[in-house]
């Protein structure tokens, strides 16, 4: 059985507590903040009420978790030390961890999943103002790091089309909530070519059952546990793809 969470924001004991017996994997959609020291909290570009050292720093000493989990980058992140395993990922940072990539398919308990890390920007998307970190001089953190680019929309694309179907689009941002029409667009566009069964995003911190551009959508709430079986998989046939 696959679980579901986002916005761990430092606090990874509490979400392993609540996982039911028989969790075989942990799929986190974004903004989980793995910090291992104060250095690592300097480099989050969020307002100071998500700035917590947290607990992840005790599985880091002891270098595993205690369930095979997989996560993807939301926009308050400690991103200039992930970005390494990130470029590379999945890669697995400490046993049972992996970080994803910007953006991808993977199949993880029989579902593939399609994801799309961070939030949008028209600045990063349209304009191209783009944060690199092995680059970047002026800073160690930027908001930018945290905003998709077309690379990475791209690069999901072309990841859904060697698939036969997607279950799952996870998301960090909620698209119905994006506040630039230029963005409800861009993720509609989307939605549209991967026709996925279940859209499933946190970001917003509160638990929401909605629709997006005809997709049953999951909002998850800050540590909230949606479990595989609780998702509303069965496809319409309106929704399939010609």
């Amino acid at each position: 059985m696959l679980a579901f969470t986002a916005d761990l924001h430092g606090e990874w004991l509490d979400v392993y507590d609540k996982l039911p017996l028989g969790t075989e994997a942990l799929f986190i959609c974004g903004d989980a903040q793995p910090i291992r020291s104060e250095e690592d909290l300097a480099l989050i570009p969020a307002p100071k009420k998500y700035l917590n050292l947290g607990d992840f720093f005790l599985y880091w000493e002891e270098r595993y978790v205690p369930v095979p989990t997989y996560f993807f980058l939301g926009n308050h992140e400690p991103f200039l030390w992930l970005h390494p395993y990130e470029k590379e990922g999945p890669k697995e940072i400490i046993k049972n961890l992996w970080i994803l990539r910007r953006s991808g398919v993977i199949e993880l308990c029989g579902l593939k999943i399609a994801y799309l890390s961070r939030v949008f920007s028209s600045r990063t998307y349209f304009e191209g103002e783009v944060w690199d970190p092995e680059k970047e001089t002026r800073s160690k953190k930027s908001k930018l790091a945290g905003r998709f680019t077309p690379k990475d929309v791209n690069e999901l694309l072309s990841a859904v089309v060697k698939v036969d179907k997607v279950d799952i689009l996870a998301l960090h941002e909620n698209p119905n909530y994006c506040s630039d029409e230029r963005g409800k667009e861009l993720y509609q566009a989307i939605v549209k070519r991967i026709q996925p069964r279940v859209i499933i995003c946190g970001h917003m911190h509160t638990s929401l059952r909605e629709e997006f551009a005809g997709i049953p959508l999951i909002g998850i709430g800050q540590k909230e546990i949606v479990l595989q079986c609780d998702l509303p998989l069965k496809r319409k046939n309106s929704m399939v793809a010609k």
